[in-house]
């Protein structure tokens, strides 16, 4: 026998049952066999079965994702319950799709891009692009759910106290933020990074992650200290000068 809602989603009617046209191995694709016959195994051992999914085949040829359990009455009987959970199966692909892009379009980026989930009101980062390492010295595993090493080891800690509060205070405005701050290497050196981010908040306004992104300004921020260092030679050098028509003036006024 079967229900209404099982005839339904098999797309088989009352009269198809009657004639025996409903057989679970029909129904049941080649691949996913081997988990049909673990599932009966068990039934007949323990006289129940542990919940499991698979997909099966529609009178019309279309497939669907269940999820059965099956438990016995009696000597000759047995019920079991079956869900249809194809679209939250198609939800679990899109969503392993979009991540899929999401990491291949963040590995395409110069910079690091990041994802912190935001847990007892502390960031943790769920994911980071293999950009840090070029930028750190350290592979991107080391800072997935690691926040001890990024804001204890990796941010100068002359640097921290100022990001920090930047970033909160971005967060409780619900307002991206931009942050310029050095880091500490693994090879001992010093870089500067600039990091840009924003947060993604609920209906009800709660902070769920951060998403951002870290770049490596090294090469950029050398470049500006020597063009300020040349214009800081530049103005002493014209102000030595200067200095030097001053005094050369009142030498000559008084000589004269």
């Amino acid at each position: 026998d079967a229900n209404e809602a099982f005839l339904g989603m098999s797309g088989y009617s009352r009269e198809d049952l009657a004639e025996g046209l409903l057989r679970w191995d029909d129904m049941t694709p080649p691949e996913w066999m081997p988990h049909s016959l673990k599932a009966i195994e068990e039934f007949r051992t323990t006289g129940r079965t542990t919940p499991y999914e698979k997909e099966y085949i529609r009178k019309d040829g279309s497939r669907w994702w269940a999820l059965f359990a099956a438990t016995r009455l009696g000597e000759e009987e047995g019920v079991e319950f079956v869900i249809d959970i194809t679209e939250s199966k198609r939800a679990e692909e899109a969503l392993r799709e979009s991540e899929l892009r999401f990491r291949t379009l963040m590995s395409n980026i110069p910079g690091a891009v990041f994802r912190s989930v935001v847990r007892e009101g502390e960031p943790v980062r769920q994911f980071v692009s293999n950009r840090i390492e070029e930028i750190t010295g350290y592979p991107a595993s080391d800072f997935v759910a690691d926040r001890v090493r990024w804001y204890g080891s990796i941010i100068h800690p002359e640097d921290l106290p100022k990001n920090e509060a930047t970033v909160w205070r971005a967060m409780e405005r619900g307002e991206p933020y931009f942050l310029e701050y050095r880091i500490l290497h693994a090879d001992g050196g010093v870089r500067w990074v600039n990091e840009r981010g924003s947060g993604v908040f609920s209906a009800a306004g709660k902070l769920l992650w951060i998403d951002g992104a870290i770049f490596d300004i090294t090469e950029h921020q050398k470049a500006e200290e020597e063009r300020e260092q040349l214009l800081a030679r530049e103005l002493s050098a014209r102000a030595q000068s200067e200095e030097r028509r001053r005094l050369s003036r009142e030498l000559h006024d008084r000589v004269a």
